[in-house]
């Protein structure tokens, strides 16, 4: 596992100095949670391309429910690993399987991701109209975030409100990394940072791409997520670890 910078520190950036908080990527189970609008995506993108340079080896997964428009560079391209809208049902359960070969004895420890955009959305879509096939994802989401980090294969998860609907029997504490992005509601920021939540200044009013980070262990910290000055460069990054066979 390796330590890569993330995203920059607020607080610092506001004083005029570029300070970047870290990522260990060992704590590969990271939450982005934000209302639409609010930058999840965006800081997503950096998740993986940040994966791409640090781990090069990583086999990423990208789940893409409800078709974001800064993952459209995935969608036509032959071999990658990404799945849109139902199709999120069959790369999890793939990733899923990965872990599970790995439980069983597979010695293969190759880095791998899954990013799963928007997974509310799919959860909740999922419930109005197959119930038993949403508590199969919900099942294989908790594996992978209560086994999966010894085994090597992380989350980074992507949604608007992760309560207790979509991520069920402790699911969410189990999220090494929390970013909450934007302005949280109350409720919103006790589920993300938990008592943590009292550090947030009273006069912070969010703004996109704004907001603050949360790692086991670490003081909760402000931060911004930078600025993409070079994006298909970004993007050939998330593609070296997304597509099979990429030349």
């Amino acid at each position: 596992m390796a330590k890569v910078n993330l995203l920059l520190d607020d607080v610092m950036l506001n004083m005029g100095i570029r300070h970047f908080v870290s990522w260990d990527t060992k704590n590969n189970r990271v939450l982005i949670v934000g209302q639409s609008g609010s930058g999840k995506s965006y800081c997503g993108l950096l998740l993986m391309a940040q994966l791409a340079i640090a781990l090069p080896c990583t086999k990423l997964f990208v789940l893409d429910y409800k078709g974001a428009e800064e993952l459209d560079f995935l969608r036509s391209i032959e071999g990658s690993r990404y799945y849109y809208y139902t199709q999120c049902i069959e790369g999890l359960a793939k990733v899923h399987n990965i872990l599970r070969q790995r439980l069983e004895g597979d010695k293969n420890r190759q880095p791998v991701f899954i990013f799963i955009d928007e997974y509310n959305s799919m959860i909740l879509h999922l419930l109005a109209y197959d119930k038993k096939q949403a508590s199969i994802c919900q099942s294989q989401l908790n594996d992978i975030l209560f086994m999966g980090r010894s085994l090597q294969v992380g989350l980074i998860c992507s949604c608007q409100r992760p309560d207790t609907t979509v991520l069920p029997s402790g699911s969410r504490d189990q999220f090494a990394v929390r970013i909450g992005l934007s302005s949280l509601s109350r409720e919103a920021k006790e589920m993300v940072f938990g008592d943590a939540k009292e550090q947030i200044p009273q006069d912070f009013t969010g703004g996109q791409s704004k907001g603050f980070m949360l790692t086991d262990g670490k003081p909760l910290r402000q931060v911004r997520v930078p600025t993409i000055n070079n994006m298909p460069k970004l993007q050939r990054l998330i593609l070296k670890s997304a597509v099979d066979d990429t030349i």
